[in-house]
C-alpha cells in the first residue's frame, strides 16, 4: 500500500495548483487613454496676423487643445505671428509645404476676423468670417479659437472639413470700418483776411483859414480843397490843391492908405499816418502864389491947407510866390466825413512892403511878414474811399 501514497499526494498537489491558476483573473486590455499616450502628437501650424495681443490668442488655443476629448490623439501647436498676411498664400500652397496635420490662419487686420483651416494634404479648406467689434478682442479670440479646435477635432476623428481648395477664393478682410473719432478740437480762428488791394481815393473839403499877415493884420477867409490819396498800409500819401479868398485888408493912413484884396492858390504833397482807428497825423509841404489887388487910397482932407503935392498910384496887381508847410490832425467823425485842424507856416519868397514916399523918405503903410503862421479848420467829405 505504501507505493501508492506518493503518486496520490502528487496528484492532489498538481490539481490544487491547476485550480488556483484557473481561478487567477486574466490581465486587462490596454485602455483608450493608454493607447493615446503612446501616439505621436499631431502638429497644427497656426499663423496670426493683425492681433493686438497674439500671446492671448495663443494661450486660448493651447488651453482648448489641452482639454481634447479622451480617445483623440494629442495636438502640438506651432504658432507664428506675422505683421502682414497674403490671402492668396492660403489658397495657393507652395510646392513642398512643411508637414503638418492641419494649418490655421487667423487674420485680424480689419474690422472682421477671417479664420481659415486647411487639412493635412492642403486640399480642403474650411473658412469663417466673423465680426470684430471694437474693444471686444477677448470675445473675438474665444470665438476664433473655438472655430479652429472644432475643425481640428473633426479631422482627428477622421472627418472631412470645408470644401475643395479650388472652390475657395482668397479670403480678403473687409475694409476697416469707421472707428470712434477722437474728440473734436475747438474750431480754429478764421485766418486773417488778406488786405484788399490799395486803390486811390479822393476827398473835397471846405474850411476857414486865418494867417498873421502883418503887424496887427490877420488875413482870413474861406477856403476849399480837393485832395487825391493813395494808401500804403497805415500811411496815406496825398496831393492837395487848395484855393482861398481872403477878406480885404484896409489900412487907413494919413495922407495915403491902402486896400489889399488877395486870392491864394496852394499845391501841397502830404502824408497821413494813422495813429488810432479814427485819428491820423498829417504833414505836408508845397508851393503856392498870392494874387494881390493893390489899391492905394488918399485920406479925405489930407491935402487941404497944405502945399504938399500927393500922388496916388493907380490900382494894380501883384503875384507873390510862397512856400507853405503844414501839420495837422485828421479826425474821422463818420465813415465818409472827417474834420481836419491844420497849423500852417508860409514863407513869402518875394516879399514887398507897401510904402509912401514923403519928401524923399519912405514910410511903411503895410509891411507883410516874411514868415506867416496860420491856422485852418476844414470839414472834409470822401468822394472816393480808398
Amino acid at each position: 500500500m505504501r507505493p501508492l501514497v506518493a503518486p496520490a499526494v502528487l496528484g492532489v498537489v498538481l490539481s490544487s495548483i491547476g485550480a488556483a491558476h484557473a481561478q487567477m483573473p486574466a490581465p486587462d486590455a490596454p485602455s483608450e487613454t493608454a493607447r493615446a499616450a503612446n501616439v505621436a502628437p499631431r502638429l497644427v501650424r497656426v499663423t496670426i496676423a493683425g492681433d493686438s495681443d497674439p500671446g492671448a490668442t495663443e494661450a486660448t488655443l493651447r488651453d482648448l487643445f489641452g482639454h481634447l476629448p479622451e480617445g483623440l490623439p494629442p495636438v502640438a501647436l506651432d504658432v507664428t505671428v506675422v505683421p502682414e498676411l497674403d490671402p492668396a498664400s492660403i489658397t495657393a500652397p507652395p510646392a513642398r509645404p512643411p508637414p503638418a496635420f492641419a494649418r490655421a490662419w487667423i487674420d485680424m487686420r480689419a474690422d472682421t476676423c477671417v479664420v481659415s483651416i486647411a487639412d493635412a494634404p492642403w486640399e480642403r479648406i474650411h473658412q469663417r468670417i466673423i465680426p470684430r467689434p471694437p474693444g471686444n478682442d477677448g470675445v473675438t479670440r474665444e470665438e476664433t479659437a473655438q472655430i479652429v479646435i472644432s475643425a481640428v477635432e473633426a479631422m482627428l476623428a477622421g472627418g472631412v472639413i470645408g470644401v475643395a481648395r479650388a472652390e475657395v477664393a482668397p479670403p480678403v478682410p473687409s475694409k476697416p470700418g469707421p472707428r470712434p473719432s477722437p474728440p473734436l478740437a475747438p474750431p480754429l480762428a478764421p485766418p486773417p483776411r488778406a488786405p484788399a488791394p490799395s486803390r486811390p481815393g479822393a476827398s473835397l473839403g471846405a474850411g476857414y483859414e486865418a494867417i498873421a499877415f502883418a503887424s496887427g493884420v490877420i488875413a482870413h477867409g474861406p477856403s476849399t480843397s480837393l485832395r487825391g490819396t493813395l494808401p500804403a498800409g497805415r500811411l496815406v500819401v496825398g496831393l492837395e490843391v487848395a484855393a482861398q479868398w481872403r477878406a480885404p485888408v484896409v489900412v487907413e493912413r494919413d495922407p495915403i492908405g491902402l486896400r489889399l484884396d488877395t486870392k491864394a492858390l496852394r499845391l501841397a504833397v502830404d502824408a497821413a499816418w494813422e495813429v488810432a482807428p479814427r485819428l491820423a497825423l498829417r504833414a505836408g509841404v508845397g508851393p503856392g502864389v498870392d494874387v494881390n489887388e493893390i489899391e492905394p487910397r488918399a485920406s479925405v482932407g489930407s491935402v487941404e491947407g497944405t502945399a504938399t503935392t500927393i500922388v496916388v498910384e493907380a490900382k494894380r496887381s501883384r503875384v507873390t510866390p510862397v512856400l507853405r508847410w503844414s501839420v495837422g490832425l485828421d479826425v474821422r467823425v463818420t465813415s465818409s466825413a472827417h474834420v481836419v485842424l491844420t497849423g500852417v507856416l508860409e514863407h513869402a519868397l518875394l516879399n514887398r512892403a507897401y510904402v509912401v514916399r514923403e519928401q524923399g523918405v519912405e514910410r511903411d503903410v503895410l509891411a507883410p511878414f516874411d514868415l506867416r503862421p496860420g491856422l485852418r479848420l476844414s470839414l472834409v467829405g470822401d468822394l472816393i474811399r480808398p
